[in-house]
């Protein structure tokens, strides 16, 4: 598989961390609501809604790392952007075939070529981090078709 990451960011804006702390405290940790009012925009080329970027940031950071590790942090922002990826051959899995109970799963593997996007926060700006978080969040898509055959299991 090969994977680039293009330098041409699509989103970015910031997270004012003591903002973000801040409501936590006063709502019981909703970090939902935490991170709608202490989020800006500063750049959308892919005209997604405010709504949308601050729900796949709620979805594509590990909150944990950052509350666990907010107060060893030098500053109070934590940036972020959302730049293309191109791969080619990366496998995903599709279902394919189950037992009624589950207990044996067949996955069709499908190798695929594209453009992608990918969330890359100052909180952990590792690449590799941010490769290993997108790659475990698409080689199992959202599933958009139902199994196609159930497995009969033979009693022995």
């Amino acid at each position: 598989m090969k994977i680039e990451i293009k330098n041409d960011e699509k989103v970015n804006g910031v997270i004012d961390l003591s903002k973000f702390a801040s409501v936590l405290k006063t709502t019981d940790l909703d970090i939902k609501k935490a991170i709608f009012e202490s989020t800006s925009i500063t750049k959308n080329d892919l005209g997604w809604t405010q709504d949308y970027i601050r729900k796949l940031l709620l979805a594509e950071i590990d909150w944990t790392a950052v509350i666990l590790n907010y107060k060893s942090r030098d500053g109070d922002k934590m940036y972020f952007r959302v730049c293309p990826i191109v791969f080619e051959h990366k496998v995903e899995y599709e279902k394919y075939a189950k037992t009624s109970d589950y207990k044996r799963v067949v996955l069709k593997e499908i190798i695929k070529n594209g453009i992608g996007y990918i969330l890359i926060n100052s909180f952990n700006p590792n690449p590799e981090h941010n490769i290993d978080i997108w790659l475990s969040k698409s080689i199992f898509p959202y599933p958009t078709s139902e199994w196609k055959k159930e497995i009969k299991l033979v009693d022995e």
